[in-house]
C-alpha cells in the first residue's frame, strides 16, 4: 500500500466511524469559502487546487492586537515573525518578508522588508476578511510570491435598490498588552451610488510575557481614515474609488531587527502609509468575453526610526569613536495598474491580461557619535543605508480554468514578467568633528556604482481537482515560479555595531523555485478534513553569508528545500457543537551546509471544541501546541515546546433596531511563559504575551 492510498484509508476510517446523518437535521453547516485571489474570479475554496485559507471577521475580530498577523497565525501552514506586536509579518509555510506578496484590495504594497510593518498598516476593525495562498499557485502576482500571497480585503458597501444608510461603532479593551481602540463607520446606498467612511485608532501599553515577564519597548499607538465612493453611471460600469491614510507613534520593537546594532532600543518615533486606488469594472457579458476589470493604485510609506541606547562598542567603519543615536529613514513609493479579462469558452474559464508596478525608495540616516576621549569632539553627520533606487515590473499573465468532465478541471497558468533595477552610486561618509566639512566616499565594489540591472521572471503551474464522488476529491499542483531581488537585498550598507557589517549585492540572481502539492479532501456533514502534503525547493536561494569576520553579505546560496504537511477537520457532532482542529509539520535543509533553514516554524497545531446557538450565544476553548524545535542552523537557539489554553464566548443580539455583538476573548489563560521561534533575536529572549483579556462590543444598524 503506498502513501496517497494509506492516507486516504485513514481518513475513510475515521469518516466512517462518526455517526452519519442526513442533511436537514439541523446540522450546522459549514460553507465552503469563496476565494477571489487565487485565480482573479470568485471560486470555491475545494475546486482551488493550491493550499489556500481564509480569515473571516470573526477571526480578526478576536484578534485585535497589535497587526493582522494575530489573526493569520490561527490559520494552518502559517505563523506569526517577528516581536513587535505592531510590526509582526508572517512566515507562510517556511517562506516569510519578500518571498510573500502582501495585496491591499488586490494592489500590492511594496516596503521594506528588513524592518516590516506591511500588516500594521492596516486597523483591523476595518477588514472584512483577508485570503491567503500558500505557495505558487496564482499567475497573478509575479514576483515575490513563491512563498504565496495575502490579500486584505477591506469592508465595503455595495449598491440598493432604495438609499439605505448603515453606521456601525465597535470599542475593544485588552488587560495584555493593557489599551484599547475604537472604530467608526458610515455608509450610503443606493442604486447607482454608494459612499463610505470610517475611522479607527489603537493605543496600548507594553507586553507582559507568562509569569508576569515584561516585555519592554512594545507599545504602541496609531490612527486610521479611510474613505470609498462607489458609482454605477451606466448598468454595465462599475467606478471604485478608496483612500486610505494611517499614521503610527511611538511604536517599540522590543527586539529590534537584525540590521541593528544589537541590544540596542529601537522606535518608529513616526510611520506613515497612504493608498490610493481607482478601479472600474464592465460587465460585458458577450458570447465570449465576460468582464474587463482596470485599476491604478499608489501607495506610500514614510518610515522613521529612532535607534537609542546603544552599547558603547567600536566598528571596523568608524574604530576611534562609538555611536550614540541613529535616526535611519526611508520613503516607499509604489504606482501600480493592472488590466484583466474574464472570458467563458464553452469548459474553458479563460482570465489574462498585464500589469506593472514601480517601487521607488529614498532613504537617509543621521547619525550622533561620540569620539573615544582624546581623539576629538562629538559627531553629527548623515549617510544612507541604501542609495535611491528604483525597481519596475512589467508582466503578462493568463489562466485557464478548464472543465474536463464533470469529475476533473485543470487548472493552468502562465506568466512573463521584465524587471528593472536601477540605483544611484551609494555613499559612506567619513566621520569628522561637527565643525569641519564632511568627505562622502562612494562605498566599494557595485555599491559605489551606478546600477542598472535587468530581470526576466516566469511563472506556471497545472493543477488538477479530482472529484471522486459526493464526499471525496483530490488535487495535485505542480508550479515553477521565480523572485527578483528586491531593493534592500540588492544595495543595503548597514552596520550592525561591533565591528559587523551587512553588505547588499547588486548582482543577486532571483530565486526559482519548484513546487509540488497533493491535496485530500473529504466533505460528507457532519465531518470534514483536509490534507495537504507539499515541498518547495528553491535554488539560487537568497541568504546572507560571512565573508569574513567583518564582513557579511547577501548572496545566492545553494538549494533550499521545505517539505511540510497540513491537516485541518471539523466534526459537527451536534446541531450546536463542533470540534476541530488543525496540524502543521515542516522540515527545510539548506544543501549548502546541511542543516535547517533558520526561519522555518517547528510543529504546531490548534483543536478546540465550539458552541454557536439560535439565541446568538456562542462560546469557544481551544489548545494551542508549539512543539521543540531543535532542527536549527549552528548559530540559531532553538525553543522549547509550549501548550496554551484559550477561551472566548460572545452574545449577538437585536434591541430598538439595532444591531449588538459583544465578546470577552482569554487567552493563555495558564499564563504560561514561552518564546516564539521566528521572533528576531539579538542577545535576549522574546516573550510571547502571558494571560491576556479582551472585551470587544459593537453596534450597527
Amino acid at each position: 500500500m503506498n502513501i496517497r492510498s494509506a492516507l486516504a484509508c485513514l481518513l475513510g476510517i475515521l469518516a466512517c466511524a462518526l455517526p452519519a446523518r442526513a442533511a436537514g437535521e439541523g446540522d450546522a453547516v459549514t460553507l465552503d469559502p469563496i476565494i477571489v485571489t487565487a485565480r482573479g474570479y470568485a471560486a470555491s475554496q475545494s475546486d482551488t487546487p493550491g493550499g489556500v485559507a481564509v480569515a473571516s471577521q470573526e477571526d480578526i475580530v478576536l484578534a485585535p492586537r497589535g497587526s493582522l498577523a494575530d489573526s493569520l497565525g490561527r490559520l494552518p501552514g502559517i505563523s506569526r515573525t517577528g516581536d513587535s506586536p505592531w510590526g509582526q509579518d508572517i512566515s507562510v509555510r517556511g517562506l516569510s518578508g519578500p518571498s510573500v506578496v502582501i495585496l491591499l484590495d488586490g494592489k500590492r504594497l511594496n516596503t521594506a522588508t528588513d524592518m516590516n510593518a506591511r500588516l500594521g498598516f492596516i486597523n483591523p476593525a476595518d477588514v472584512e476578511r483577508i485570503e491567503v495562498l500558500k505557495g505558487p499557485i496564482s499567475a497573478l502576482y509575479g514576483s515575490g510570491s513563491i512563498g504565496g500571497g495575502v490579500n486584505i480585503i477591506t469592508r465595503k458597501p455595495g449598491f440598493s435598490e432604495e438609499v439605505t444608510p448603515h453606521g456601525k461603532l465597535a470599542a475593544t479593551g485588552s488587560t495584555n498588552p493593557g489599551g484599547g481602540g475604537g472604530y467608526g463607520s458610515f455608509s450610503l446606498s443606493g442604486p447607482r451610488a454608494w459612499a463610505f467612511v470610517s475611522g479607527a485608532f489603537r493605543d496600548y501599553g507594553e507586553v507582559f510575557g507568562g509569569h508576569d515577564s515584561r516585555v519592554g519597548n512594545s507599545d504602541f499607538m496609531d490612527r486610521q481614515g479611510r474613505a470609498m465612493l462607489g458609482l454605477k453611471p451606466w448598468d454595465p460600469l462599475t467606478i471604485t474609488m478608496e483612500a486610505l491614510h494611517s499614521t503610527g507613534r511611538d511604536i517599540g520593537i522590543p527586539g529590534g531587527v537584525s540590521s541593528m546594532p544589537a541590544l540596542a532600543k529601537v522606535t518608529y518615533p513616526s510611520s506613515e502609509f497612504t493608498f490610493l486606488s481607482l478601479d472600474a469594472s464592465l460587465e460585458v457579458n458577450g458570447a465570449y468575453l465576460k468582464t474587463l476589470e482596470g485599476s491604478l493604485y499608489y501607495t506610500e510609506n514614510k518610515r522613521r526610526v529612532l535607534v537609542n541606547h546603544i552599547p558603547p562598542t567600536s566598528s571596523a567603519q568608524y574604530p576611534n569613536a562609538y555611536p550614540l543615536e541613529l535616526r535611519p529613514s526611508a520613503d516607499h513609493e509604489t504606482w501600480g495598474g493592472k488590466l484583466q479579462a474574464s472570458f467563458e469558452l464553452g469548459d474553458h474559464t479563460l482570465v489574462g491580461g498585464a500589469d506593472f508596478w514601480t517601487w521607488s525608495v529614498e532613504s537617509s540616516r543621521q547619525r550622533s557619535m561620540f569620539r573615544i576621549p582624546g581623539a576629538g569632539g562629538p559627531i553629527t553627520f548623515s549617510d544612507s543605508p541604501t542609495p535611491d533606487a528604483t525597481q519596475v515590473s512589467v508582466g503578462l499573465f493568463a489562466e485557464d480554468n478548464w472543465k474536463l468532465n464533470s469529475a476533473l478541471t485543470l487548472n493552468l497558468g502562465a506568466r512573463l514578467d521584465f524587471l528593472n533595477t536601477r540605483a544611484d552610486p551609494l555613499y559612506n561618509v567619513s566621520p569628522v568633528p561637527r565643525q569641519q566639512a564632511v568627505t562622502k566616499v562612494r562605498a566599494p565594489g557595485k555599491l559605489g556604482e551606478r546600477t542598472d540591472e535587468d530581470d526576466i521572471g516566469w511563472h506556471l503551474h497545472a493543477g488538477l481537482t479530482w472529484k471522486m464522488d459526493e464526499a471525496w476529491s483530490q488535487s495535485l499542483l505542480l508550479a515553477s515560479s521565480y523572485r527578483a531581488a528586491d531593493v534592500m537585498e540588492r544595495f543595503k550598507y548597514i552596520d550592525l555595531g561591533g565591528g559587523q557589517i551587512l553588505l547588499g549585492n547588486p548582482e543577486l540572481d532571483p530565486e526559482q523555485t519548484i513546487y509540488a502539492e497533493y491535496g485530500l479532501h473529504y466533505d460528507r456533514r457532519p465531518f470534514r478534513a483536509d490534507l495537504r502534503l507539499f515541498a518547495n525547493i528553491v535554488t539560487d536561494y537568497i541568504a546572507e553569508r560571512a565573508v569574513d569576520s567583518t564582513t557579511r553579505v547577501m548572496d545566492n546560496v545553494d538549494d533550499a528545500r521545505i517539505y511540510g504537511a497540513e491537516l485541518e477537520a471539523r466534526w459537527q457532532f451536534l446541531d450546536d457543537w463542533g470540534l476541530f482542529g488543525n496540524l502543521t509539520g515542516l522540515y527545510s535543509r539548506d544543501e549548502n551546509t546541511g542543516r535547517a533553514l533558520p526561519g522555518v516554524a517547528p510543529v504546531s497545531g490548534r483543536t478546540g471544541i465550539d458552541f454557536s446557538h439560535g439565541s446568538g450565544f456562542w462560546a469557544r476553548a481551544d489548545t494551542f501546541l508549539l512543539a521543540p524545535q531543535r532542527h536549527t542552523p549552528d548559530d540559531v537557539t532553538g525553543t522549547k515546546g509550549v501548550i496554551t489554553l484559550n477561551a472566548a464566548a460572545g452574545y449577538r443580539f437585536e434591541t430598538g433596531g439595532l444591531k449588538h455583538d459583544i465578546s470577552l476573548v482569554i487567552d493563555n489563560i495558564l499564563d504560561t511563559r514561552y518564546s516564539n521561534y521566528l521572533a528576531h533575536q539579538r542577545g535576549y529572549t522574546i516573550w510571547e504575551p502571558g494571560i491576556a483579556a479582551s472585551l470587544n462590543y459593537s453596534v450597527e444598524f
